[in-house]
């Protein structure tokens, strides 16, 4: 039951050249519908919804979506290429990758859905397909990553029980250039005996980031510093360091990533990020973590090169799950949606994992994924000014802003202390926030604490939701007194409404979402919380303007039966009708 006031939205493909660390927003991130396709014998072929975000699509095709074969020869026609066509496939059948020195450079790898009625005909066509190599098998599901010649596309895609292939797109987690702390285990000290000494140093510099966060005033107030909650971590590994406490942390070196332990970080990436959320001195001139008290899992995935594949955090957010996390965070980024991670993320967050990733680092107007998902948190960084930093991206999937520029965190390296500039950073800061409020509140659900974070921002940019600040700063400490009130209707102005949506899912209930437009413009969406849900929302907009509400299916197969909205103005209804069949509604609009 989450707001969102949506501007001009835009998708790109893009490496981050700057430390990367997402929404579980229960609001619809897609404000226009992904032009997806399928094989053209199927009966529920995908269409574009629109000619400008098809185009846009095309444009990004080594990153985006791949399309089917009669599909991919008008694609390319269309755009001017020539010679396309599909050469003969190897001769050896499929294998499955045990180590990551079997995978091939010279094969692309991808991301293939099968219909959910054919999962086991579908595996078995993947299994003994000439040249391909399964490189996971995702249990329990209908989705599969593998390797194959890039000419071999089009086979592939004829394949019996296949619904869609993607591209497995990258994402990355690249390191900034961190500022070491001087004085506070220096270069020359390697003497485990002199620790403590340096630990009780005076004059450790204040990190206003951990002072703007409230957490110290939340422990006094609520007693929770993040007891009884793991937050996963997915990335680089751990380093030891002396105010992270062993007692509490475990990890997973994963497949085909395993350059050494979980425990150990060669990048130092995943440990300065575990700092913001858990570090903690006896020192209390050493602010450090907001959630000093939570379990950290580690979920170690990427290469010596910092790179990984979508394929590759799906997995790591699975294994989270295995590990008992309520909370993930994801400091990580790339370019490109894809339905798969899209739905994988959508399940986690409905089966009560909060989902938290960074907006990027580009300074731009792109989004950046897994942020963007709708499932996923999208967090922006802030100065000390509480100003958007200026590496920070902003779009309209942004959900919050947070402390990402010269945070001070634990280094990798001898126990000493760096500053750290990125959304890596601010990130892990609303992790933590979250964490802390899963402490205190462990019967709130993820739309609860969503719409208590959303509800109580501290807004420093126009009203309701910007592309810059999205909801605005986080207030730990204003979303706990929101959500010890209880959440009610809230009471409009004499110059306001009180709009109400009563939305009812079909049994694939995430791939529903719903917007509501003022002027043409939309001012809130909702990305549905689950199968034959049903969900009610309800806020405060103008008296005067032209209302409607549009509902669309994201991945364009239609709204099955069972699903319905209803639209009501200060509690008369105004709108409403059954779903069944459509793949895309608009109700009628009203006007005042």
């Amino acid at each position: 039951n989450n707001k969102k006031a949506t501007k001009d939205s835009s998708s790109h493909n893009h490496t981050d050249t700057t430390c990367q660390k997402h929404h579980p927003i229960q609001q619809s991130k897609i404000t226009t519908t992904m032009a997806s396709y399928q094989h053209a014998s199927s009966s529920s072929s995908r269409r574009a919804r629109s000619p400008a975000i098809l185009q846009m699509l095309l444009l990004s095709l080594s990153t985006l979506l791949l399309f089917t074969p009669a599909t991919t020869a008008e694609i390319f026609e269309e755009l001017g290429e020539k010679n396309v066509e599909s050469l003969s496939a190897p001769t050896t059948t499929a294998s499955v990758i045990t180590a990551e020195s079997d995978l091939d450079p010279n094969k692309e790898r991808y991301i293939v859905t099968c219909h959910k009625d054919q999962v086991d005909e579908c595996s078995d066509e993947l299994h003994s397909f000439p040249g391909l190599d399964i490189v996971y098998e995702f249990e329990g599901d209908d989705i599969f990553a593998i390797q194959v010649h890039e000419s071999s596309f089009d086979a592939v895609a004829e394949l019996t029980g296949v619904r869609l292939v993607e591209i497995d797109g990258v994402r990355e987690a690249q390191m900034v250039s961190w500022e070491p702390i001087e004085g506070y285990y220096g270069e020359d000290d390697h003497d485990e005996s002199n620790h403590e000494e340096h630990r009780n140093l005076q004059g450790f510099p204040n990190n206003y980031a951990f002072d703007q966060m409230q957490a110290r005033e939340f422990w006094d107030k609520y007693k929770k510093s993040g007891e009884g909650v793991t937050v996963c971590v997915i990335d680089t590994g751990l380093a030891s360091h002396i105010d992270l406490d062993e007692s509490r942390i475990s990890g997973t070196a994963m497949a085909f990533r395993n350059k050494g332990q979980w425990y150990n970080d060669e990048q130092g990436h995943g440990t300065t990020v575990t700092g913001t959320i858990m570090a903690i001195s006896p020192n209390p001139e050493k602010k450090l973590g907001v959630a000093p008290l939570v379990s950290i899992h580690m979920a170690k995935i990427w290469d010596t090169q910092g790179n990984a594949r979508a394929s590759d955090i799906i997995r790591a957010a699975q294994n989270c799950q295995a590990n008992g996390a309520s909370v993930i965070n994801m400091s990580i980024g790339g370019g490109g949606f894809m339905l798969a991670e899209h739905r994988s993320y959508a399940q986690m967050w409905n089966s009560g994992i909060f989902l938290v990733a960074s907006a990027g680092n580009d300074g731009q107007n792109i989004k950046n994924y897994p942020a963007a998902y709708n499932h996923v948190a999208s967090i922006g960084a802030t100065d000390s000014d509480k100003k958007r930093a200026g590496f920070s991206n902003f779009n309209e999937q942004v959900d919050f802003t947070a402390p990402g520029r010269s945070v001070i965190t634990v280094a990798p390296v001898d126990n000493r202390y760096r500053y750290a500039s990125g959304t890596s950073y601010s990130s892990p800061y609303v992790a933590g926030a979250v964490a802390l409020l899963k402490s205190k509140y462990t019967g709130a659900s993820n739309d609860v604490i969503y719409r208590a974070l959303a509800e109580t921002a501290q807004d420093l940019g126009p009203a309701l939701r910007d592309p810059e600040y999205g909801y605005g700063f986080i207030d730990v400490m204003a979303a706990a007194e929101f959500l010890s009130k209880k959440y009610k209707a809230p009471k409009c102005a004499s110059n306001e409404q009180l709009i109400k949506v009563v939305f009812k899912t079909d049994n694939e209930g995430i791939d529903l979402a719903w917007e509501l437009y003022r002027n043409d413009v939309v001012v809130y969406e909702d990305m549905t919380h689950g199968n034959s849900a049903k969900t009610v929302t309800q806020s405060c907009f103008p008296k005067s303007g032209c209302y409607y509400v549009r509902v669309y299916d994201v991945d364009g197969d239609g709204m099955q039966r069972g699903s319905f909205y209803k639209l009501f103005f200060d509690g008369k209804r105004r709108a409403g009708g059954r779903l069944k069949n459509k793949a895309e509604l608009k109700s009628k609009t009203i006007c005042f």
